[in-house]
This record gives C-alpha cells, structure tokens and sequence, in this order.
C-alpha cells in the first residue's frame, strides 16, 4: 500500500530489525477499472525455517465480524490464516454491478509480531500477523479519500519471570535492610 524502498524491504528481512512504515492510501485508486493487483486477493503468509520446510503464520484479526476481537482472552482469540489487503467486491449492491460500491474495506493497520524465546535466544516461537480492517463509506472517500495506513514488524519477549525475580530481590533486600536498622536502633537504644 505505502511504497517502500529496496533498502527497507530488506532490512525487513533481517532478523531483529524493528520497522514502521505509515502513509496515506488514496483509496480512490480502488474504484479504478485498473484496479490494484492486490485488491480482493486473499494471501497466506510462511516462514521458512532453517530445513527450507514452510511453517504457516496465523492472523489475528482485531475486528473480526465488527466483533471486538481484540477484548477476548488470548486463549479464545480466532486465529485465521487468510487475510486480504483490499476489499471492493460486498460493497456493491445487487443489480448495480456498474456502480461504486457503497463501501470498501482496507487493512489499516498491519503488524508482524515476533515473539523471542528467553531459555533459548537463538529460537523464536511462531510469528502471527495482526490485522486492523476499516470500512470505509462511500460519503467518506468522496470528503477525504486518504487514509492512513501503517505496517510495523514487533519483536517482544514475556518478561514477566524477569519482574517476579525483580521484585522478590526487592522485598528480600528491604526486610534486610529493615533488619539493619532495627538492629542499629536496638544498639543506639542499650547504650
């Protein structure tokens, strides 16, 4: 959707790199009869791992059915594992195939979240792509037909042992300290 120079499409491709990239789509562009390649095209998304096997990547999809998907428990979450970037095709009303449709729907924003393994930092666990649609009226793109769009690769780890093992040092050095003072003041206190 944003043009991307060579040199940041591969610096994608480089583990660890961190990448955001937001412009504005003029979806007008959609209503042309020479639309996009890209438009009401559903994709698959694999990493290939070091044996050159393909290991599918699941999609969130944040607004799943106008459904806040978001909200749900990461363990109820649906996963899927085909997205689309652009839709036109159920915007157009039965019998005026001719016409605009009365909407469209764009990924607004899409996010390669890549999650590290700490016991092994050499591994990662299996990316997922999260996807945030909108539907776009067609009163809308005729006021302001630019929207912003964004793509950002994420890579994070689960630091949650790391602020347990924080905060039991933190209370273990506390009541040490605690002991030292009260141990100064009983001595102050027999003198």
């Amino acid at each position: 959707m944003c043009e991307t120079p060579r040199k940041d499409v591969e610096r994608l491709l480089t583990f660890g790199i961190t990448m955001t990239q937001d412009c504005k789509f003029d979806v007008t562009k959609l209503l042309d009869t020479t639309m996009p390649k890209q438009t009401n095209i559903f994709y698959d998304m694999f990493l290939e791992d070091y044996n050159g096997d393909l290991i599918d990547i699941p999609v969130y999809i944040k607004n799943l059915n106008n459904v806040r998907n978001k909200d749900v428990e990461k363990s109820k979450r649906v996963l899927s594992r085909r997205f689309f970037i652009f839709e036109t095709i159920t915007g157009v009303v039965t019998g005026q195939e001719n016409e605009p449709p009365k909407y469209l729907r764009i990924a607004t924003s899409i996010k390669l979240k890549i999650r590290l393994d700490e016991k092994n930092p050499e591994q990662i666990y299996p990316p997922f792509l999260e996807i945030q649609y909108m539907e776009i009226a067609k009163s809308s793109w005729e006021t302001d037909p630019f929207i912003p769009v964004g793509f950002t690769t994420e890579y994070f780890s689960d630091t949650g042992d790391f602020w347990y093992l924080t905060k039991v040092l933190y209370i273990i050095l506390l009541t040490l300290w605690i002991m030292i003072v009260l141990c100064q003041i009983g001595i102050h206190w027999k003198q």
